[in-house]
């Protein structure tokens, strides 16, 4: 994987010859050459260095001095361009000269535009970035979500911490509901939003912060109309020897950028009012922690915020599950589970040894909240037939149920009790089969028809219901002992729980968003090899392909189901 200085200096020998620019190797480093060039009437020196792992490495690529050009987009202090995206690139590895050419083909477009000012657009969607440049930087933590509204916002500092923030609240909420009084000094700070059209060029990383006059004019001439009273009536309502603006400017594409800046000695007019002035600004560089920013960032989504479900059951699939709701973006869950962990769960199951012993509903919540801010958790260490007896949980609290307890005796005598009742959530299921041949979801409550009841039929009119979704043929039974009865277990694996964690976590976010309105039943199909080897049979649904299985998610729906029929 590494490339030798021979390498380069042959690579770089081959590249020199073919461009059009007179490349020098540089004497103390084998690994670079540099080359003279001009742009308009500025000449610049152009220096390209072969990296270690080259060619899977890109080059690195210089301009002499670094403000050649003036300052520019996508050129460090240190002379270093930003010539290529990487995220989602693939270069072909056995062309090392065309790679350096087309390094420094690129370096050149961007130190071209840069100075004819064609891409001072890359100023506003990187401003954070040349934010934190600055020298005398202080950080923060920024709760604020960066919409159009200029407003009030708090800053509250909590040992070593420095939090910014829309609402007092807004930081406990960030801590899982935590309570954070007491430890809070709290101060008012302000919020103003530049207008869309705003093109604002950052300071010099070189240089200092922007004067009270030019941040005035930064501001006052950014402000969308509508709000330059509003703004001034802000101003007029904070005094004092030190106080806290933050800036959002806007993207090119979408959304803002937030920066901050600290005054320090300010007389008894705010800062951004004309005549006022301060003796000290510290650029404050703001660690994005807003929900609206980094939940759409990873892949959540910022309706289900909102959204408050219960989970019964924390075993393999639940577990799994309660991990996957939290990061699919859910405001709050609420675990039921009565059991603790135990030690032959271990390889299938979310939770690890450290929690050996710990009752599953508690354990999770726990690992939920050290996971994932602004989730908050609450655990019932009972069954559930327990706690609805003492009145806790109130069914009619959540926008969704459900349920991956695997007992589907159990689960269909709470099908029926939410059925029963008023104004109730949709209620999920979630289960599979042994040996990962398969695994299921279901939901009902979205419509009238259709749900849990609907699957199970009696053969024989006996005790014993087959459920109509399942892959294995009715009348057989799976369980293994390992030592005894108190061992029983159904075999299947981590991978068969996380697969059907994923397709009830994509169900449950279709139904809480209102983009599945029915009460579909969907399954997965596995790998039957494991199952037939043991000697058990296959049903005729499995035979289904998952595009027929697809077809009919609402066919199971029974007529004369005695629930919701």
């Amino acid at each position: 994987m590494t490339h030798s200085d021979d390498q380069a200096k042959e690579d770089l020998r081959q590249f020199a010859e073919k461009s059009p620019l007179d490349w020098v190797q540089d004497e103390d480093n084998p690994r670079a050459v540099a080359g003279q060039f001009e742009i308009g009437e500025t000449s610049a020196t152009l220096r390209l260095e072969v990296p270690l792992f080259f060619p899977t490495q890109l080059p690195n690529v210089y301009v002499e001095p670094w403000d050649a050009f003036g300052f520019i987009p996508h050129v460090q202090t240190d002379g270093l361009v930003c010539y290529q995206e990487t995220e989602g690139m693939v270069v072909d590895r056995r062309s090392p000269v065309s790679i350096l050419q087309g390094a420094s083909d690129r370096a050149l477009s961007v130190l071209r535009n840069g100075s004819q000012g064609n891409n001072e657009d890359v100023f506003a969607e990187e401003f954070e970035s040349y934010w934190q440049r600055l020298e005398g930087t202080s950080t923060a933590l920024s709760l604020v979500e960066a919409n159009d509204q200029p407003r009030l916002i708090y800053r509250a500092e909590r040992k070593d911490t420095t939090y910014l923030a829309d609402r007092e609240g807004q930081i406990s909420k960030f801590w899982n509901g935590s309570s954070v009084k007491g430890g809070l000094t709290i101060q008012k700070a302000l919020y103003v939003p530049l207008k869309k059209s705003a093109r604002v060029v950052p300071p010099r990383p070189d240089g200092p912060l922007w004067s009270d006059e030019r941040i005035r004019e930064v501001v006052w001439q950014n402000v969308a109309p509508v709000f330059e009273d509003k703004v001034r009536e802000l101003c007029e309502e904070l005094s004092g020897q030190t106080t806290t603006v933050v800036l959002g400017v806007p993207k090119e594409t979408e959304g803002r950028s937030l920066v901050g800046i600290r005054y320090k000695g300010v007389e008894t007019e705010h800062p951004l009012l004309p005549e006022s002035s301060s003796w000290k600004r510290i650029p404050l560089v703001l660690s994005r922690m807003d929900h609206g920013y980094i939940a759409p960032r990873s892949g959540a989504e910022t309706e289900l915020s909102s959204r408050s479900i219960l989970l019964v059951g924390g075993g393999a699939v639940g577990g799994h599950l309660s991990l996957e709701l939290g990061r699919a973006g859910a405001g709050e869950i609420t675990l039921v589970d009565p059991e603790k962990l135990r030690p032959e769960n271990t390889y299938r199951h979310a939770l690890g040894r450290s929690h050996w012993s710990d009752n599953k509903a508690k354990a999770l919540k726990d690992r939920l909240e050290s996971k994932l801010p602004y989730l908050e958790c609450e655990a019932y260490p009972c069954k559930i037939q327990t706690a609805l007896h003492g009145g806790e949980p109130d069914l009619r609290d959540y926008d969704l149920i459900v349920c991956a307890t695997g007992d589907m005796t159990l689960e269909m005598g709470l099908n029926e009790h939410v059925a029963g009742m008023e104004a109730t959530p949709p209620l999920l299921h979630a289960w599979l089969e042994p040996y990962g041949i398969g695994g299921h979801v279901l939901v009902s409550g979205n419509e009238e028809t259709g749900c849990l009841e609907c699957l199970f039929t009696s053969s024989s009119g006996g005790e014993r219901l087959n459920n109509r979704a399942a892959f294995a043929q009715k009348g057989q039974d799976f369980g293994r002992r390992l030592a005894g009865c108190g061992s029983l277990h159904t075999p299947y694996g981590s991978a068969d729980a996380l697969r059907t964690a994923e397709l009830a976590t994509r169900l449950a976010t279709d139904v809480l968003t209102g983009r599945e309105s029915g009460n579909p039943l969907r399954s997965w199909k596995g790998n039957p090899e494991e199952f037939l080897a043991e000697g058990y049979q296959l049903s005729n649904r499995f035979s289904l392909t998952s595009e027929q299985l697809e077809k009919q998610k609402y066919a199971y729906v029974a007529g004369g189901c005695p629930v919701c029929g």
